[in-house]
């Protein structure tokens, strides 16, 4: 306990006090000193001095404790942790009692975990009631400390004055359709909450097969609630787009912040508003935002000095983007000026060139991006089909423009190989949206090796664990969120390339050579750590 906690009713005879805080590893250290078995109950939910936080107490806080525990020699520790909930990822002190279930059972020490139901003569308090608890002359909520201070700010009285009781948190989809889909008027808007969730009259994506042969179902990524979870229409598209000249949903001062891009120190602008590519396109001003999945394209432009809109919405994987553009030229070509430099016109389809689909085998294989480690380009054939895929994307066939050069189908890109003497390639170009180069990946793993970055990664700072698996010799990425599991594709010695929400991991280890976590990273977020977690085989005993 702590040297300021209330603790006289506890000096008797037979009875040795020790002191310690969480917080401080050494005085949790000292006081495990000659302890054979602890029960543990502290957290920060109802904290009682300026720091007592879940991130200190429950998080930190713990670890000292298993960590002492441990090097003390504790014969058991009894655990107090709450039932298991479907809102555990939601509520930060589940989540918290969760994982430290897992500190205790991957620790070796021996421990009972018992789950308990909340204690209900505290419950009402943190809900926003200013009943005082049986015995006591203040509630709860007026207790001087942190969380029930920001409790006393956000609930007050709500129980006994408005009939209410604070929940943890209104969902993100409802949210969502309360405060800006139901306002607006868009009516067939969700958030897609899980994959689980069916939404209705939802379309079915496709991408195209071997050349000329069709179509075939494509599933986009099930994690996704925010980008890439909001399924909506044309017609509710529209509205969102009135709002922009007529707000219901927040002001025109937002709506005029959203759309006025940011300048950088050098005095060049970022293009980019709030959420908004902010540019002019023939001589007027325009606002838009593109999206896209696996199967699902989407385009949406605005031009509020004519307040004039084009979207676009597709489930064809290799839907061109630049189509709203196309059609913005035909309807509103009276309002824009002549493009100065029309360059080339545009051509759907590449020159043809007759090309034996065997000389292709010399520039098979995976080759990575330089500019975004992880990402890998893989070049297959298969009989006369030659194709490619990206990191987490699905297959897109090659059309070959010359012995070196190759186009995307449907997809506004092409490739240079760089290829050597005798027909190989080291390298390649990227032509999209600029020359991206990317190398050949000659390294391999065999199953052995393979198996050692097996197990199972959390991170704290994310909230996030994956499960790392090893099927029919490939090495795959799991998540419960996820409807199909990651491959990861190894680039060189504990790095690998994998696929959305993680493009690149790359695995670390301690100075004895073992695995102890990975960093992942993807786009702008880099080297977000997860660290391993211990598995322990633990025979049955009888008991």
């Amino acid at each position: 306990m702590r040297e300021n906690s209330n603790y006289r009713h506890l000096e008797q005879p037979g009875v040795e006090l020790a002191f310690g805080d969480l917080r401080n590893r050494e005085s949790v250290d000292e006081a495990c000193s000659g302890v054979t078995h602890i029960v543990a109950t502290a957290n920060a939910v109802m904290g009682r001095t300026r720091g007592d936080e879940l991130k200190t107490v429950d998080g930190a806080g713990y670890s000292h404790l298993i960590e002492a525990a441990k090097k003390h020699g504790i014969q058991h520790l009894i655990w107090v942790s709450v039932p298991v909930t479907r809102y555990d990822s939601k509520v930060p002190q589940f989540w918290w009692k969760r994982a430290n279930e897992q500190r205790i059972q991957n620790s070796d020490i021996p421990h009972t975990i018992f789950r308990a139901a909340m204690f209900s003569e505290v419950w009402p308090a943190m809900l926003g009631s200013q009943i005082p608890l049986k015995g006591e002359t203040t509630p709860t909520l007026e207790r001087p400390f942190w969380f029930m201070k920001f409790f006393r700010k956000t609930t007050g009285s709500m129980i006994e004055k408005k009939g209410k009781a604070l929940v943890a948190g209104t969902p993100f989809p409802e949210w969502m359709k309360e405060n800006v889909f139901e306002p607006i008027g868009m009516s067939h808007t969700v958030v897609r909450a899980s994959p689980n969730q069916i939404v209705p009259n939802r379309s079915t994506g496709y991408s195209p097969t071997n050349q000329g042969a069709g179509f075939s179902e494509v599933t986009d990524l099930g994690g996704a609630m925010g980008a890439g979870g909001i399924h909506t229409t044309l017609g509710d598209l529209a509205k969102w787009i009135q709002n922009l000249s007529d707000p219901r949903v927040g002001s025109e001062e937002i709506i005029e912040e959203m759309m006025t891009p940011f300048d950088l120190k050098n005095g060049s602008s970022t293009e980019y508003g709030l959420g908004l590519f902010v540019q002019e396109y023939k001589g007027l001003k325009y606002v838009h935002h593109g999206g896209s999945d696996l199967a699902h394209r989407s385009m949406l432009i605005y031009f509020p000095e004519i307040d004039a809109a084009v979207v676009t919405q597709s489930n064809h994987a290799a839907f061109r983007g630049n189509i709203a553009q196309k059609i913005t030229d035909m309807f509103f070509e009276d309002y824009m000026e002549e493009d100065d430099d029309p360059g080339q016109p545009e051509t759907d389809e590449p020159e043809e060139f007759e090309y034996d689909p065997e000389n292709f085998d010399p520039l098979t294989g995976r080759y990575e991006l330089s500019v975004v480690p992880g990402f890998v380009l893989t070049f297959s054939r298969d009989g006369d089909r030659i194709y490619t895929q990206a990191t987490g994307q699905p297959e897109v066939d090659l059309t070959a423009t010359s012995d070196s050069t190759f186009s995307l189908v449907g997809v506004q890109a092409d490739i240079t190989f760089h290829r050597n003497e005798d027909g190989t390639a080291d390298s390649l170009t990227l032509h999209q949206n600029g020359d991206h180069i990317a190398k050949k990946i000659e390294f391999e793993l065999d199953f052995a090796e393979m198996r050692e970055y097996t197990g199972r990664y959390f991170s704290e700072e994310v909230e996030t664990l994956y499960h790392i698996a090893l099927k029919d010799s490939t090495l795959l990425l799991q998540h419960y969120q996820l409807d199909e599991d990651i491959e990861l594709s190894p680039s060189d010695k504990d790095k690998f390339g994998a696929g959305f929400p993680l493009s690149s991991i790359v695995f670390v280890r301690n100075e004895a050579g073992d695995i102890t976590g990975f960093k992942g990273s993807s786009g702008r977020t880099r080297d977000v750590l997860f660290e391993k977690w211990r598995t322990i085989h633990v025979e049955p005993q009888n008991r």
